[in-house]
């Protein structure tokens, strides 16, 4: 649906996706496009057109993260790259109130260093919280991830980082 989405804006998103049931042999062949008009999709959970490499269960969750963490599996070399840069990542589909989320965010803000660029925003309206879990998550993600947990509307925070955006003249290219 995000593809569709970014088509109808006028994208041409091209899209990758990892596979944690096998190794990664060669990554060569994925490339991040420079144009902001061409972004990379990156399906971190498996791609439905090979329904084998989804993440559905409990247990695929484990093993994803083992496989994530794991030497003998990784991502591949030119998303950690990227990653590396320091740039903005964007997870849909998730809540920041689910444990594997928290491992993920763990494994990349400290196995990528990613901590030391600054401070990264987790967006999730904190009213469904029930008071217990709302202490424990906030807790977690104020202990050494520098996130900044962001509690409003979905739509709030997206119209508030669009306007701010357009304020500053949209993408800029480090050249």
């Amino acid at each position: 649906m995000f593809e569709n989405a970014l088509e109808i804006e006028g994208k041409k998103p091209s899209t990758s996706y990892y596979n944690f049931r096998q190794p990664i042999t060669d990554s060569s062949s994925m490339s991040i496009p420079e144009d902001p008009n061409k972004p990379l999709i990156y399906n971190l959970f498996g791609d439905i057109e090979n329904y084998k490499s989804l993440v559905l269960s409990e247990n695929d969750i484990a093993d994803f993260l083992i496989t994530v963490v794991s030497s003998a599996t990784s991502l591949p070399n030119t998303l950690i790259s990227e990653l590396k840069k320091g740039g903005t990542l964007l997870f849909l589909g998730f809540g920041i109130r689910h444990w594997y989320l928290r491992v993920l965010l763990k494994i990349f803000l400290r196995g990528l260093e990613l901590y030391l660029k600054g401070s990264k925003i987790a967006a999730e309206y904190l009213s469904n919280f029930d008071e217990k879990d709302l202490k424990k998550t906030l807790h977690f993600y104020k202990r050494g991830v520098r996130i900044i947990v962001n509690d409003s509307e979905i739509l709030l925070l997206l119209n508030e980082l669009k306007k701010r955006y357009v304020e500053k003249g949209g993408v800029l290219k480090n050249k």
